[in-house]
């Protein structure tokens, strides 16, 4: 008697086999489609790295990186800032107000660890209280800045001139034209692979009607008042030499770069005024996108103080000759990095490279 064999099962081979093959092929595919197309000129943005801030300098909102592009490089920027209130500064009625604010920037890298900038504002304040919206247009600024990396740490500095329009008329505010410096320093830890970037600024900005003698209010362009905020406001004007100070922190991740940015601005030389309370302090959370050599940011700024009271503005508590700090503001920024003599993309330096895969562990 004949007895027939059971076959024997095949072993089944191990789920987790498959998923690391499937994996690997996977990552290889992605890697050689990544490489190719860096290969043939596209710019590589895995790292965002570079975009110009409101001077139209390499940096964050207001913080600015102490790292300069390489030379023939180029950034052009437009930036806007909105917010609404349904109650703001007129005293005693429910002053609803729509402000919106516009920024035009270029940045140059001619020479070596040098950089140059321009920049034109442009701003309307409207208020339910008043019949016509307080405007400055055509505010211009001019910057220059230097800098040195080593190894991990960039040193630098900037100058910067700024000269606003007179509010609601035309012609240019010559007796409130200033100018400031400030110095950066950059910590980049995105060459050890750790996609880390912090950079620290503080300076002083001195506005040239002080040169005259102490009496500001001597100036016919002064803005005090309740009208008088509406219009700082506007024009982003302060009156007085200020103190200023920032530290941004960016995570420069696979085409999107989260970042933080903490910044105090405070006037000098006024009487009574609070330091922790009547300056500005501004926190600015936001995002960066990369594509190509485009940059979209987007991030809102919370004013922490300086908001003449808080949720409800305290006339009494308004600085004259400073525009009031608002609570929140939403901000969208639009920017393109190009090479001006090659005319390639501007993927910055970095290149990504410890976001490329290549082979398979």
């Amino acid at each position: 008697m004949s007895v027939s064999a059971r076959p024997r099962p095949r072993p089944r081979p191990r789920l987790r086999s498959h998923v690391a093959t499937l994996s690997c092929i996977t990552l290889m595919g992605l890697a050689c489609i990544a490489d190719a197309a860096h290969a043939d000129g596209g710019a590589d943005d895995r790292l965002v790295l570079h975009a110009p801030n409101r001077l139209g300098q390499n940096g964050l909102v207001r913080t600015t990186s102490a790292l300069t592009g390489t030379t023939g490089q180029a950034a052009l920027g437009l930036g806007s800032r909105l917010f609404v209130s349904p109650d703001f500064a007129i005293p005693d009625i429910a002053d609803g107000n729509t402000f919106l604010e516009g920024n035009a920037v270029l940045g140059l890298a001619l020479f070596e660890h040098l950089e140059l900038s321009l920049q034109s504002r442009a701003a309307a304040n409207l208020n339910s209280a008043r019949a016509q919206p307080q405007t400055s247009v055509g505010d211009l600024g001019f910057g220059l800045k230097g800098g040195a990396a080593f190894g991990l740490v960039a040193v630098g500095a900037n100058v910067n001139l700024d000269l606003p329009t007179r509010s609601n008329k035309v012609g240019f505010d010559l007796g409130n034209a200033g100018a400031g410096g400030n110095l950066l320093l950059t910590l980049d830890l995105t060459t050890m692979d750790i996609p880390v970037r912090v950079h620290l600024n503080g300076g002083y900005q001195l506005q040239f009607a002080n040169l005259a003698g102490d009496n500001l209010k001597q100036n016919p362009f002064f803005l005090d008042g309740p009208d008088g905020a509406l219009l700082a406001l506007a024009a982003d004007q302060w009156f007085f030499n200020r103190v200023r100070g920032g530290l941004g922190i960016e995570a420069p991740l696979p085409y999107v770069t989260p970042f933080l940015e903490v910044w105090y601005e405070a006037a000098v030389g006024v009487d009574d005024y609070a330091y922790f309370g009547d300056a500005h302090l501004t926190l600015t959370p936001g995002v960066r996108f990369g594509i190509g050599g485009l940059r979209i940011d987007l991030a809102a700024d919370l004013g922490l103080s300086g908001a003449a009271g808080g949720l409800a503005i305290d006339p009494a508590a308004v600085v004259d000759g400073q525009p009031i700090n608002p609570l929140w503001a939403a901000r969208i920024g639009v920017s393109h990095q190009f090479d001006i003599f090659g005319g390639g993309g501007g993927g910055g330096p970095g290149g990504g490279g410890y976001a490329r895969v290549a082979g398979c562990a």
